[in-house]
């Protein structure tokens, strides 16, 4: 599972996400038009919920699409940016 909060947000978020084992995880965020906006390397989680704060300061409204993979799975969710 992965979710932001808030959402909509104005400035930064939280990208929450639960994961059922140890993982190595990269943290991709892409407008609509495909264009990747910000990008994690690969960072090592072990079992459980873990959180990770995004600035959004300096991007416009709009809708973006936050990808998390890892070698064994891939989870997106949508995310609403307001000005």
């Amino acid at each position: 599972m992965i979710r932001n909060y808030p959402n909509p947000f104005n400035g930064s978020t939280k990208i929450q996400f639960e994961i059922p084992m140890e993982a190595a995880l990269s943290l991709q965020i892409y407008d609509l038009l495909g264009r990747e906006v910000f990008s994690a390397g690969k960072m090592c989680f072990g079992a459980g919920t873990h959180a990770i704060a995004v600035d959004f300061n300096g991007l416009p409204s709009g809708i973006y699409i936050c990808r998390l993979e890892s070698n064994d799975f891939e989870l997106c969710t949508r995310m609403l940016h307001l000005r």
